[in-house]
């Protein structure tokens, strides 16, 4: 009796008026548990995905960096075969 209508007023005294049904506070104690966890998930996506950009913006930092050596390098050897030899 105590699952299916509520507390019953000899045990609890003034809550059994309110007739709180045991099933759905368990479905909003399920629905907080999934909401935190559903927090927890999105911390964490937002933590990869930081992580992930800064691993990015490295390798990109890497690949301008070596096109602009690889440039220079370029540059000084064809100015240099170009030049004429005295």
């Amino acid at each position: 009796m105590l699952a299916t209508t509520g507390f019953s007023r000899g045990a609890s005294g003034s809550l059994g008026s309110l007739r709180i049904g045991l099933h759905p506070l368990a479905k909003v104690l399920r629905g907080l548990a999934e909401f935190l966890r559903l927090g927890v998930d999105l911390l964490l996506v937002i933590a990869l995905q930081h992580f992930l950009g800064f691993l990015e913006r490295g390798l990109d930092l890497r690949l301008f960096t070596g096109l602009d050596l690889v440039a220079i390098l370029a540059s000084d050897f064809f100015t240099e075969c170009t030049r004429p030899s005295s």
